[in-house]
């Protein structure tokens, strides 16, 4: 079997084992520009040196965002979170491949890749999300009440911007402010306060007939968005206001985790987070680096 046959294969396994949508468009994704090189390979005649220089190209990519249907290319090459991600789903795929009988062994089983992961929590600068919330309120179109509803809703809930897309308005549940949102791992429910019931009114007294809370507004209206969208959005709205700081899906999902960690302790924003390993909570409690700073300054071992 060839490698694009063996991936169909691959995608009808995580669709009968009830993998996301979203997470077999990843895969997708992820490996699109290895199957446009190895597709035509049978799976057993990849080797292992063959992996080697396909990540040393990958190292050496001189552009990023090549092929983009949207975002222009960029020089810089591509980040070693991206080289992770990529070579991640690669492996992947290959070593259920070995599982399968399509080759002896995975080609890909000896790449081990350290992601870097930052010293610094990602979080959103809250001067520049709290302007952007009071300039939306100042506004009554009907995109300002959308994203409006949808700045506060991740601040309340720190959901992921995949969570936030997968939102249905009759999963709403008024009465205990909660809301079943499909996971990274599972469905799971969202909390939120009830501040955002009246947010949620005032947008869906405007918004175009559709089962998703957010949706499209334009060519794709009623539509559900997408997390590309739900990011495009962020940096319109960032870019129209004037602001500088860090405004994104994600860095308020880290405002909110930082906030809890501090606040709640671990357990609690496990849950919250909706994280399946405590490390990954773990993160957010460390103190930072200006704590070290002005403790190490203040602190006398002899």
């Amino acid at each position: 079997m060839n490698t694009q046959e063996a991936f169909k294969s691959f995608v009808t396994y995580l669709t009968a084992v009830g993998r996301s949508p979203r997470t077999i468009e990843t895969y997708k994704q992820k490996c699109r520009h290895f199957l446009d090189k190895f597709g035509d390979y049978w799976v057993a005649d990849i080797t292992p040196e063959d992996i080697d220089i396909y990540l040393l190209n990958v190292r050496r990519r001189g552009m990023r965002w090549v092929d983009h249907p949207i975002m222009p290319e960029q020089e810089g090459g591509l980040s070693d979170s991206t080289i992770h991600s990529i070579m991640r789903h690669i492996r992947s795929f290959l070593n259920w491949c070995a599982k399968r009988g399509h080759c002896d062994i995975s080609p890909a089983d000896h790449i081990i890749i350290k992601r870097r992961r930052s010293r610094r929590i990602l979080a959103h600068c809250t001067n520049d999300t709290a302007k952007a919330i009071e300039m939306l309120s100042e506004q009554n179109t009907l995109g300002s009440r959308r994203d409006l509803l949808l700045f506060r809703f991740i601040l309340d809930t720190g959901c992921r911007a995949g969570e936030a897309c997968s939102v249905l308005r009759a999963d709403i549940d008024r009465e205990r402010c909660q809301v079943l949102a499909n996971g990274k791992t599972d469905e799971d429910y969202l909390f939120f306060s009830p501040d955002i019931l009246p947010l949620i009114d005032d947008w869906l007294a405007v918004a175009p007939p559709s089962p998703w809370l957010f949706c499209g507004l334009h060519t794709a209206k009623g539509e559900q968005i997408t997390t590309r969208n739900l990011w495009q959005i962020f940096k319109r709205r960032k870019i129209k206001f004037g602001l500088t700081g860090r405004l994104n899906p994600h860095s308020h999902r880290h405002g909110v985790a930082q906030e809890w960690a501090n606040k709640h302790g671990v357990l609690r924003t496990q849950a919250k987070l909706r994280h399946v390993d405590v490390n990954s909570t773990l993160f957010y409690v460390r103190p930072n680096d200006e704590d070290i700073r002005r403790l190490t300054a203040s602190t006398r071992i002899v």
